[in-house]
């Protein structure tokens, strides 16, 4: 009998198998990051040690590249052809995660600053009505917890970094809403349009930024093209 990894789907499992391997292929190809700290900062419970392993796993059998940031002088990782074509085996199981797994208890155990980080680094800030924008998120984590302040300062449109405070600059536009309802559209069970239309997202400031609001809000690529409205009891 042939052993099992003369079959392309079993050797293909011996490089995604090991655990965490799945998770940092969609941090670096999904949601785009690439160095040691922010690969970390999407899987939180993960040692430093292990990632660590992982990557040079990942580097040796050549789905990653390890470089050198000239400008920061940190280590980042880079997929490789190999590694880019992973991204679409990503979001299939993705939409297939999304189809037949029950996500609601995702939703709900979202992490406010982890989702709002991540909301930012993907945010199409071409689609922003100005090239400067403060944007303040008062964020519901449950019934028990009070709202948390994050901002986002953006500038010539780049990709802003999460931050905890105003840096005493006055917000363009003030965005209120329960963590669940944000990461419900994140993940495209909702839309952002339809929250605002049920008064779960509150938007209050400059009236171009709350026109334009759902064309730079950021939703993941997963199920973007088949939304599908799923009204989460607490959402």
């Amino acid at each position: 009998m042939l052993k099992d990894t003369y079959c392309p789907i079993a050797a293909a499992a011996k490089i995604l198998q090991p655990k965490w391997n799945i998770q940092i292929l969609r941090a670096i190809c999904l949601y785009e990051v690439c160095n040691f700290n922010d690969i970390r900062r999407l899987i939180p419970d993960v040692s430093p040690t292990l990632v660590s392993a992982r990557l040079k796993f990942l580097v040796e059998h050549g789905i990653l590249e390890k470089r050198c940031d000239h400008h920061s002088k940190l280590s980042c990782y880079i997929p490789t052809e190999a590694g880019m074509k992973l991204k679409h085996v990503l979001l299939t199981l993705g939409e297939w995660g999304r189809e037949w797994l029950d996500q609601e208890a995702s939703v709900h155990a979202a992490d406010s600053g982890m989702l709002l980080w991540v909301l930012g680094r993907k945010l199409n800030t071409d689609a922003l009505p100005m090239n400067d924008a403060t944007i303040q998120f008062c964020v519901e984590e449950d019934e028990r917890v009070l709202s948390k302040d994050y901002w986002y300062h953006i500038e010539n449109r780049e990709q802003p970094e999460l931050a905890d405070n105003s840096l005493g600059r006055d917000p363009d536009l003030i965005v209120i809403s329960k963590k669940t309802t944000l990461a419900a559209c994140f993940m495209n069970y909702t839309s952002y349009q339809v929250e605002i239309a049920r008064n779960k997202i509150i938007l209050d400031g400059t009236q171009p930024l709350q026109n334009t609001f759902s064309a730079w809000m950021a939703s993941s690529e997963i199920g973007r093209n088949v939304v599908k409205p799923r009204y989460f009891g607490s959402v």
